[in-house]
């Protein structure tokens, strides 16, 4: 008979859907934060590589961002600023997938001046994500993209991808990079959701 040959058949093909995810794609990434943020709408025209008229960033000061970790906030920091050759680059990918899933990107621009305590409560938050010279000195670079859940860091990603190289000032990632630094920072947005 064919009959069971077709049922084998049938239980692979959805074997393969299952395993394969042949499911949709999430519409939205719903992420809520506890925290209401003084927020104000981001200058983001120093980004020379933006193409976006309304991005998905509300720009916060450092020293609300200290808010999110004291106050068991929940979301995307970006901490960067637009005279930075690879922030330049990473703003307009994570501007893609933060308005695909309908996600508010909380931007901090550190060419802003802070004072000495904001900057050093700053360090204690998250000084467990910096990366340590060879000299044993632990920096704070940017583009630094930080997932808060509850004041809590479940995850981060600091500057491009690891095969892009900065040859010049109008070099630019290729489709597959920049697809690569896009499914990074939705696996950040994915880990904090609700």
């Amino acid at each position: 008979g064919e009959k069971p040959a077709m049922k084998k058949w049938m239980a692979a093909l959805l074997t393969a859907c299952l395993l394969c995810g042949c499911s949709s794609e999430p519409k939205t990434i719903t992420i809520t934060n506890p925290v209401k943020l003084t927020t104000s709408t981001a200058d983001m025209s120093g980004y020379t590589f933006l193409q976006d008229s309304s991005p998905a960033f509300q720009e916060i000061t450092l020293k609300e961002s200290l808010r999110m970790f004291s106050e068991g906030g929940t979301g995307i920091l970006y901490y960067g600023k637009a005279d930075c050759g690879w922030c330049t680059r990473a703003v307009p990918e994570l501007n893609t997938v933060a308005k695909k899933y309908g996600v508010t990107v909380y931007y901090v621009d550190v060419a802003q001046e802070v004072t000495d305590a904001d900057y050093n409560a700053l360090l204690d938050d998250i000084s467990t994500i910096f990366i340590t010279d060879t000299t044993g000195q632990k920096s704070f670079l940017v583009p630094e993209v930080i997932a808060v859940k509850n004041g809590k860091i479940v995850d981060h990603h600091l500057s491009l991808v690891d095969e892009f190289e900065m040859t010049d000032d109008a070099a630019q990632m290729t489709d597959i990079e920049k697809k690569e630094l896009q499914n990074i920072y939705k696996k950040l947005m994915t880990e904090i959701a609700d």
